[in-house]
C-alpha cells in the first residue's frame, strides 16, 4: 500500500500542471459538433424568429466583414475562422456612436447598419446553434460605420 501511494505521489508531482484538456478550435468547415468539444459556454437565447435555443458563445475580434455574402472572419483563441451571419436567422446588435451605452438592432440586409455592422478590429460576441448564428453583438467602435447614429 505504501508503495502504491509513493508511485501515485511521484506521478502526481511529475505531471502536475502539464496536462491540459484537449480543445478543438473552431474552423471554417465542418459541423459545430466536430469543431467544439463542449468547452465553450452554452447559453439559452432567442433567435430572430423568437424560438428559444441552446447556443454556444464565441467571443473574438473581427478580421474581415463582407456584407454582400454575410460572411465574417474573426480571430478567437489565435485561430481565424469564419461564420455566416443572416439577419433573418440572427438577432444582430451594434453599438451606437452617439451613445456608446446604447445598442442598435440590425433587421435586414438593406439597412445601412448591415453594411457597417462589423468593422475590422471590433470585438464581437456571437452565439451558435449548430452552425447557425442566432445572436451577434458588436461591442466594438465600428470605425467604418455611420457616425450620426
Amino acid at each position: 500500500m505504501l508503495l502504491f501511494m509513493a508511485v501515485v505521489g511521484i506521478g502526481w508531482l511529475t505531471f502536475k500542471g502539464k496536462y491540459q484538456p484537449t480543445r478543438i478550435k473552431p474552423t471554417p468547415t465542418g459541423s459545430l459538433n466536430q469543431r467544439i468539444n463542449g468547452s465553450l459556454p452554452v447559453k439559452t437565447t432567442n433567435d430572430a424568429r423568437g424560438n428559444r435555443v441552446e447556443a454556444v458563445e464565441i467571443v473574438g475580434e473581427v478580421k474581415k466583414w463582407d456584407p454582400e455574402s454575410g460572411i465574417m472572419e474573426y480571430l478567437a483563441d489565435k485561430v481565424v475562422s469564419s461564420v455566416l451571419i443572416d439577419p433573418v436567422e440572427a438577432v444582430i446588435f451594434v453599438r451606437s456612436f452617439v451613445d456608446s451605452s446604447k445598442q442598435l438592432i440590425v433587421r435586414d440586409r438593406s439597412s445601412m447598419r448591415w453594411q457597417t455592422a462589423f468593422c475590422q478590429g471590433d470585438q464581437v460576441a456571437f452565439r451558435l446553434d449548430g452552425d447557425r448564428v442566432v445572436l451577434a453583438v458588436n461591442n466594438g467602435y465600428r470605425v467604418c460605420g455611420d457616425k450620426s447614429e
